[in-house]
């Protein structure tokens, strides 16, 4: 293998949605899952998160 050759890994685009884990807030203090774009869960599933866990789903505005 070469000295200079160089790989480089290509990242999944994240999705726009984020879930605060287990009562965690927007003050940045917890668990913050932000999934890869098109694994989101359906909406029955946050909400089963929120009833459940205390989980709670935000999805970014679009700024542009």
């Amino acid at each position: 293998m070469n000295m200079h050759e160089y790989k480089s890994i290509k990242m999944p685009e994240q999705s726009k949605w984020k879930c605060y884990l287990f009562g965690c807030g927007l003050d940045g203090h917890g668990l913050i899952y932000h999934p890869q774009r098109g694994k989101e869960p359906n909406a029955f599933v946050r909400w089963m998160m929120k009833i459940c866990l205390g989980c709670t789903w935000f999805k970014e505005k679009n700024n542009g």
